[in-house]
């Protein structure tokens, strides 16, 4: 993660604090929906996203009350969204994953992301990610730029609760489909081969 949890924040803020949130209320959070929103933005991650892409037949997943309470909130978050001035600009959110290759079937027909998929409107936190926040411990990494032309389709701005604030996420819910645009570039900085695609991500209400 980037920065210290909470970081920029009172001590002590309670549960009760982040329900009480402009956001959350706007959004009409239950005090279910942020527990499991803030669950998502910790470690905890990698519990609720690992069992969705490494899905085993006949193994049920472990936390499927959460994942609900995640992908509803996420879309509930939307009014957040369209209360902006910039509700309906484009914007430009980023991912980053380490050592990974396009695939030639992705590049084509694009593909849908099984589980809650973190972005970050901060460039330099999906190049972070990208390496594994060692430029040493990579040499090739990819980038997406997801091109979001309305509030509709850039995912929940989870900064107002996230543990860690300083990662600037939006977080998209499971089953978001990224169609690539066709618009891609590579270049290497230190040694490592970086790879940018551009994709729009699409997902239903």
């Amino acid at each position: 993660p980037n920065g210290a949890m909470d970081e920029g924040r009172p001590a002590g803020l309670s549960l009760d604090d982040f329900v009480a949130h402009p956001h959350s209320r706007l959004a009409g959070l239950s005090p279910a929906h942020v527990a499991a929103l803030r669950l998502y933005t910790c470690n905890c991650f990698r519990s609720l996203n690992g069992p969705l892409r490494r899905h085993v037949d006949g193994i049920p997943y472990p936390f499927p009350v959460t994942l609900l309470l995640i992908a509803e909130a996420i879309r509930l978050l939307r009014a957040v969204g369209a209360a902006r001035s910039d509700a309906n600009e484009p914007m430009d959110v980023w991912r980053g994953m380490k050592n990974l290759e396009l695939t030639e079937g992705f590049a084509t027909k694009g593909g849908t992301e099984v589980a809650p998929m973190s972005t970050t409107t901060d460039l330099r936190v999906a190049v972070s990610y990208s390496v594994g926040f060692s430029p040493a411990g990579a040499s090739r990494a990819l980038l997406f730029k997801l091109r979001a032309e309305s509030f509709m389709d850039r995912g929940a701005d989870l900064t107002f609760l996230s543990c860690f604030p300083g990662e600037a996420e939006m977080c998209f819910p499971p089953l978001t489909y990224l169609a690539p645009s066709g618009r891609r570039e590579v270049f290497v900085v230190e040694g490592v081969e970086f790879e940018v695609i551009e994709v729009e991500p699409k997902f239903g209400s």
